[in-house]
């Protein structure tokens, strides 16, 4: 599965993660984490505590080591 990113200004061929390789998520400062009593759902999560789905998708974010889910969908 690979996650569409944006470009970035310098133009480098950034448009996909691999979501599956641990080392692509690592360059772009990402890690695959699961949310306790989330039934083996897995997301994803940059430097600032920012959660995404695997699309790339921004669900929440961690605030202290809680968990706090955006409930707009």
């Amino acid at each position: 599965m690979a996650l569409q990113m944006q470009a970035n200004a310098d133009g480098e061929d950034e448009d996909f993660i691999d979501v599956d390789n641990p080392e692509d998520l690592a360059r772009k400062g990402l890690r695959r984490i699961q949310i306790e009593g989330d039934d083996e759902q897995e997301y994803l999560m940059d430097a600032d505590g920012n959660i995404y789905n695997l699309l790339g998708e921004f669900v929440g974010e961690t605030d202290g080591g809680n968990f706090e889910v955006d409930q707009d969908d």
